[in-house]
């Protein structure tokens, strides 16, 4: 299980790492774009200015026209933009979420093992019923052995969610920071109403992911109150047999 969880958070981090690599590449095109397309602007306005002796009434109307493509230009980089950075923030919630199912499932599976392994105590014990007492306190140490070991292991996946839930701020961090810095290249009205919707999504996922932490330690408790209530009933069980076999000597 231990392995597992540290072969997702390698493929997490891979995955975040191109992600990130993607953007900076997208980013470095659009801005060597915007550069073609000034490059362009210029030389039509040079042959304007060389077709200056013919008609000037066309020129006017080029001019007009130039700056409406240039108007449309910008409108487009800038929509680029907000179509990039949403899929980007699309792509990260599934991430998340499907990490969380899989912590969710890895869960699971350890609550199953827990109550297997219970069942299978608890058939051991009724087969040894009609045994020594030695015989019985051994089993009730090692069951208690095998008790401690599910919660250290149960504690121990506790530990890696949480530090895998802080990798994840830290780059929701990250990309807020990268925002800024587009947010400083082109300063749009555009630019600044997406800047503010990014940051009230990363202020709907952190919450998000603390109410899942929530869940978490409120799940970790209610299995650390069952094994407790399973414990007690098996130092129940083992005073009944020492009693029957009192009995019965």
């Amino acid at each position: 299980m231990i392995m597992m969880m540290m072969m997702m958070m390698m493929m997490m981090m891979m995955m975040m790492m191109m992600m990130m690599m993607m953007m900076m590449m997208m980013m470095m095109m659009m801005m060597r774009n915007d550069d073609d397309d000034d490059d362009d602007n210029d030389d039509d306005d040079d042959d304007d200015d060389d077709d200056d002796d013919d008609v000037d009434d066309d020129d006017d109307d080029d001019d007009d026209d130039d700056d409406d493509d240039d108007d449309d230009d910008g409108d487009d980089d800038v929509m680029m933009m907000m179509m990039m950075m949403m899929m980007m923030m699309m792509m990260m919630m599934m991430m998340m979420m499907m990490m969380m199912m899989m912590m969710m499932m890895m869960m699971m599976m350890m609550m199953m093992m827990m109550m297997m392994m219970m069942m299978m105590m608890m058939m051991m014990m009724m087969m040894m019923m009609m045994m020594m007492m030695m015989m019985m306190m051994m089993m009730l140490m090692m069951m208690m052995m095998m008790l401690m070991m599910l919660m250290m292991l149960m504690l121990l996946m506790l530990l890696l969610m949480l530090l895998m839930l802080m990798l994840m701020l830290l780059l929701l961090l990250l990309m807020l920071m990268m925002l800024l810095l587009l947010m400083m290249l082109m300063m749009t009205p555009l630019m600044l109403m997406l800047l503010m919707m990014m940051m009230m999504m990363m202020m709907l996922m952190m919450l998000l992911l603390l109410l899942l932490l929530l869940l978490l330690l409120m799940l970790m408790l209610l299995m650390l109150m069952l094994m407790l209530m399973l414990l007690m009933m098996l130092l129940l069980l083992m005073l009944l047999m020492m009693m029957m076999l009192m009995m019965m000597i």
